[in-house]
């Protein structure tokens, strides 16, 4: 998912570079940890998932 981000972020400077506009490389950076915080929150939520269903198997 990093690169998609980054490669999103590199075509929409390219575009926006002839408007004086573009995406700052800070705005990435918090944007890449917010993925990484997502992802690390899904991992979290589908482990306790997987740990009540075989609770459930052995009851």
């Amino acid at each position: 998912m990093e690169p998609r981000v980054n490669k999103a972020f590199e075509a929409n400077n390219r575009l926006t570079t002839a408007r004086d506009a573009s995406v700052s490389a800070s705005y990435l950076n918090l944007k890449l940890q917010e993925l990484y915080v997502v992802q690390e929150f899904q991992e979290k939520v589908q482990g306790k998932i997987r740990k009540q269903m075989r609770e459930k198997e052995l009851a």
